[in-house]
C-alpha cells in the first residue's frame, strides 16, 4: 500500500538566516516522515538580486526553500513571496494532503491552494496570537476557518482558544510538538562535580522568558545557599543579561553564561544539569523543557500553554508566572532534594507523549482518516 504523500506549507522554518526559526515545524516534518512521504515548501527573503531554490533531500523528506530578493516595501515583498511560491511549487512532486503551520499567513495560503487543487487540508497551530486575535484578524479567521478540515493544536489552551472563534470541537485535536528522543538521551558526564547545577536556555533577552525574574531568585538563593551554579545559555543579548546580574550584585561563582549551544552539544548540556528552569510569562509548548526531560533532567516550568500539559510531580514542579516566591521555593526544593527525581522516570514520563514515533504515528492516522472521508 502506497504511503500518504503530504505537502507542508509552514510560515516559519529553519533557513540560512536563522537555523532555529521554526525548528519545531521541522520536527513535525521529521516525525511524520517516519510514516509518510513529506515535502516542505518554504519561502523567505534572503537573497540580494535573484530567486534561489535550495533543495535538501532526506529519507522520505524533501525540503524546498526558496529565497527571494528582499525589499523595503511590504507590497513588493509580498508579490515577490508569491512569485517564490510559484517557482517552488513547480518543482514539487505529487501529493495527497496539504498541511499548514501558523494560520497567519501559511494557513490562508493553504486554504486557497486546497480549494484550487481539491485536496484535504490539516492545520497545525503554534502561534500565541490566537489567545487574543485583533479585530480584523478575528473576523478573517471566523470567515475562513470552515475551509480547514482539521485543526491540530500543540496545547490545550490553544484548543480552547479556537473554540471561542467558532471552530467545532469535532475538528480540533491536541497534538504534542515532537522531539527527537533518539538524539535527546541522557549522557554519562565524566568528572561530574557535586555542585548543584541549574540550567536555563532561551532567547534570553525576550521579556516573555522573564530571565530577569530568574536572576532575582538566583540572588535570593545565593544569599542563603552556596552549593549551586545557575547556567544560562541561548541566543539574545547576553551583555544585557550580564548587566542585570551586575545590578543585582550576583557573585560570578553562582552564574555561568554561554551563547548558543550546538545541536550535538545539547544532550550533554541537559544531562549535566540537575534541574532545568523555564520561568516564562507564556509558552505554547516549551520545547527546551521537553528536551531536558528526555535527557532525564527534572524541570521547573510555569502553568502556561502546553507546559502544564506534560510537567507533573514525576518530572518537576509547576509555578505561577511572575511569582518569584513560588519559583524560589521550587528551586530551593530542587537544591535540597536533588535526588528525589529518578532520571529514568523523568524520561519515561514524556517519551510516549512527544517522541517522533508517537507523534508521527498520530498524525499519519489522521491523514488516513481524512483521505477516506475525502474520497
Amino acid at each position: 500500500m502506497r504511503e500518504n504523500r503530504v505537502l507542508i506549507l509552514p510560515w516559519w522554518y529553519p533557513n540560512q538566516k536563522s537555523i532555529y526559526d521554526g525548528n519545531f515545524v521541522q520536527n513535525h516534518a521529521l516525525a511524520t516522515s517516519k510514516y509518510a512521504d513529506i515535502q516542505v515548501l518554504f519561502c523567505t527573503s534572503g537573497n540580494d538580486s535573484d530567486y534561489v531554490i535550495n533543495l535538501q533531500v532526506r529519507p522520505k523528506l524533501r525540503e524546498t526553500i526558496v529565497y527571494f530578493p528582499t525589499h523595503s516595501w511590504k507590497i513588493v515583498r509580498f508579490m515577490r513571496k508569491l512569485k517564490a511560491y510559484r517557482k517552488g511549487y513547480k518543482t514539487l512532486n505529487q501529493y495527497d494532503i496539504l498541511q499548514t503551520h501558523v494560520f497567519f499567513w501559511a494557513g490562508i495560503l493553504g486554504i486557497l491552494l486546497a480549494f484550487c487543487v481539491k485536496k484535504p487540508l490539516v492545520h497545525i497551530e503554534h502561534s500565541s496570537e490566537f489567545h487574543k486575535l485583533s479585530g480584523w484578524r478575528k473576523r478573517l479567521f471566523k470567515y475562513l476557518q470552515s475551509r480547514d478540515d482539521v485543526f491540530k493544536m500543540e496545547s490545550q489552551d490553544l484548543c480552547e482558544s479556537l473554540k471561542k472563534y467558532g471552530v467545532g470541537e469535532d475538528r480540533i485535536a491536541l497534538i504534542a510538538t515532537p522531539v527527537d528522543a533518539d538524539h535527546f538521551v541522557r549522557k554519562n558526564i565524566a568528572n561530574r562535580v557535586e555542585t548543584f547545577r541549574f540550567l536555563h536556555i532561551s532567547k534570553m533577552d525576550d521579556p516573555r522568558k522573564n530571565v530577569k525574574g530568574i536572576l532575582s531568585v538566583v540572588k535570593r538563593l545565593s544569599d542563603e545557599h552556596e552549593n549551586f551554579i545557575f547556567e544560562i545559555g541561548g541566543d539574545g543579548n547576553i551583555e544585557m543579561v550580564k548587566s542585570w546580574a551586575a545590578e543585582l550584585q550576583i557573585s560570578d561563582k553562582y552564574l555561568e553564561m554561554n551563547g548558543i549551544y550546538k545541536y550535538n552539544e545539547l544532550p550533554f548540556v541537559y544531562s549535566q544539569a540537575d534541574c532545568f528552569v523555564l520561568f516564562s510569562e507564556f509558552e505554547n509548548f516549551g520545547v527546551v523543557l521537553a528536551e531536558a526531560m528526555l535527557c532525564g533532567t527534572p524541570t521547573i516550568g510555569t502553568r502556561v500553554g502546553g507546559i502544564k500539559d506534560f510537567v507533573n510531580s514525576t518530572n518537576g514542579y509547576l509555578v505561577t508566572p511572575s511569582n518569584e516566591e513560588e519559583l524560589y521555593e521550587a528551586m530551593k526544593s530542587m537544591l535540597l532534594k536533588s535526588k528525589s527525581f529518578d532520571p529514568n522516570l523523568v524520561r519515561a514520563s514524556v517519551l510516549n507523549y512527544l517522541s517522533y514515533d508517537a507523534v508521527g504515528l498520530q498524525i499519519n492516522e489522521l491523514y488516513c482518516e481524512m483521505l477516506k472521508s475525502f474520497r
